[in-house]
């Protein structure tokens, strides 16, 4: 693609970078997690287990798989932009509900800030990147890989600003509890909700203006650009018209033929599994670190790195997954999940890695098969 096509095109990719960059909110649930079970037993609930904080990242990971398929059909019905738009919808305003909820109960919580979030995680998640991809099919893995790196990027951008709205000064976990409790964390909790959902719909209204699908007409704009300016020969022509067909077949494959075709199954197992320690981790790992370390900064700073390792990993793997095949990174991941039962001391660098391989190779091997 050139000129104006290719300024839309880096435009719409940068739009769905960014609507995925809210989505990636869902990895910051970690960094969060301690200060809400915090506030919930020390305000709320004294009785309350800490164990019951798996369910914040149960759920959203739950729904988000519930409504993911609810989303490409109701694409197909009204349109991608008013389910992108009602996606948006529901992630920001679970967020800014979660004001409320929290001063309420616990069960409150859990439906405004992972039911509704994962809702509107699922139901825009697949056909962002479907939007996204129409306009360069020959770099549909990189496409992919560039606007999921958003998801990754989530907990990167947004769990420093939590920390430094909730706790500035660094104020360390009680030494016998190991929990926060004290009023100077707590008592700005309910606001941050309202400022980072604001924060979380600014972000996704400018992505949807930018988001956009390539139009029809550019495909055949394309064809009079090589005959025009290329003098390319018939052969080249029928080839470039070949890779279009075959991208736009691929597309094309319906939700009941999806279920004849074993790769589904395998694809389904493969993500199946990457949820489970993707659910423990984004729910426990840093209540599970402040039960050693008080440094809550430092324990920050960890979530952080593992959002580099995950955005990171997605461009990486889809530019090779372009060049190569999906199988590709599956057998680099393989190694590495051996290497990480061989040497479990390097369990948080490994899983770093893996976060951002395993399920980004699912999104591209989708997508570059339409599925």
């Amino acid at each position: 693609m050139r000129g104006d096509g290719t300024i839309a095109g880096c435009f719409s990719v940068f739009g769905g970078y960014l609507i995925h960059l809210t989505y990636g909110y869902l990895y910051s649930l970690t960094n969060m997690v301690p200060y809400i079970m915090g506030y919930l037993i020390t305000f709320i609930d004294p009785h309350l287990c800490v164990q019951t904080s798996v369910w914040f990242s149960a759920v959203s990971f739950a729904v988000y798989g519930i409504f993911m398929p609810l989303g490409g059909f109701l694409s197909r019905k009204i349109g991608y932009r008013p389910v992108i738009a009602l996606s948006c919808l529901f992630l920001s305003g679970g967020v800014l509900l979660s004001y409320f909820t929290i001063q309420k109960m616990y069960v409150g919580v859990i439906l405004t800030y992972s039911f509704l979030f994962g809702t509107g995680v699922g139901l825009g998640f697949s056909v962002t990147l479907a939007v996204a991809a129409t306009w360069f099919p020959e770099h549909r893995g990189l496409v992919v890989g560039l606007v999921v790196s958003g998801y990754g990027m989530g907990s990167l951008v947004f769990s420093p600003i939590q920390t430094f709205l909730i706790n500035p000064n660094n104020v360390p976990v009680n030494n016998v509890t190991r929990q926060f409790d004290d009023p100077e964390v707590l008592n700005g909790l309910p606001h941050v909700f309202l400022v980072i959902g604001v924060i979380l719909s600014v972000t996704q209204i400018i992505g949807l203006i930018l988001l956009r699908s390539k139009p029809k007409s550019n495909a055949k704009d394309n064809k009079i650009e090589i005959l025009d300016e290329s003098e390319s020969s018939e052969s080249e022509i029928k080839d470039y018209e070949v890779k279009i067909s075959n991208c736009s077949n691929a597309v094309d494959i319906k939700p009941g033929q999806l279920f004849r075709h074993i790769d589904f199954y395998f694809l389904w197992l493969i993500e199946l599994c990457n949820s489970v320690p993707l659910t423990l981790l984004t729910s426990s790992y840093k209540l599970f670190g402040q039960s050693f370390i008080s440094d809550d900064k430092y324990l920050s700073i960890i979530v952080t790195m593992t959002a580099v390792f995950n955005a990171g990993g997605r461009i990486i793997w889809g530019s090779i997954v372009d060049r190569f095949s999906y199988k590709s990174d599956g057998w680099i991941d393989g190694e590495n999940a051996l290497l990480y039962l061989g040497y479990w001391r390097f369990s948080f660098f490994k899983q770093c890695i893996n976060s951002g391989s395993s399920s980004h190779r699912v999104d591209v091997r989708m997508h570059k098969h339409g599925y």
